[in-house]
C-alpha cells in the first residue's frame, strides 16, 4: 500500500495529535499559569500520567507560550482525582472540627 504510516510514525502522530488537544482544553488556563507563575505544572489523570504525552505537551507548550515552570507527570495516574477528593474531605473535616466550639451547659 503506497503512502501508508508504519506503526511506530502513526502512533508517534496520535500521541502528538492527543497531546494538542489536551493543551487545547486547557489553553483557557495559560494565561492564569503565567499570572500565577508556577515552578511547576503536573498533568495527573489516567490521561495526563500518561508518560508518552510528557515529550509532546512540553514541546506544544514551549511553541504556544513562554514559560519557565517544569511539566512532569503524576504518580498517582488514574487515583489523582480520589487523592484530591480525600485531600479536601480530609481539609474540609479539619477545618470544621477545630471551628467547632465546645457546647455550653
Amino acid at each position: 500500500m503506497r503512502g501508508a504510516l508504519s506503526a511506530p510514525t502513526k502512533r508517534s502522530a496520535l500521541v502528538s495529535l492527543h497531546a494538542a488537544v489536551l493543551l487545547f482544553g486547557f489553553a483557557g488556563l495559560f494565561g492564569k499559569w503565567l499570572a500565577l507563575s508556577p515552578e511547576l505544572i503536573v498533568l495527573g489523570g489516567g490521561i495526563g500520567s500518561n508518560p508518552a504525552l510528557l515529550a509532546p505537551v512540553r514541546a506544544t507548550v514551549a511553541e504556544l507560550v513562554s514559560l519557565t515552570a517544569r511539566i512532569e507527570t503524576s504518580t498517582l495516574g488514574d487515583k489523582a482525582a480520589l487523592h484530591g477528593a480525600l485531600a479536601l474531605a480530609l481539609r474540609q473535616a479539619r477545618a470544621q472540627m477545630l471551628s467547632a466550639r465546645p457546647p455550653t451547659r
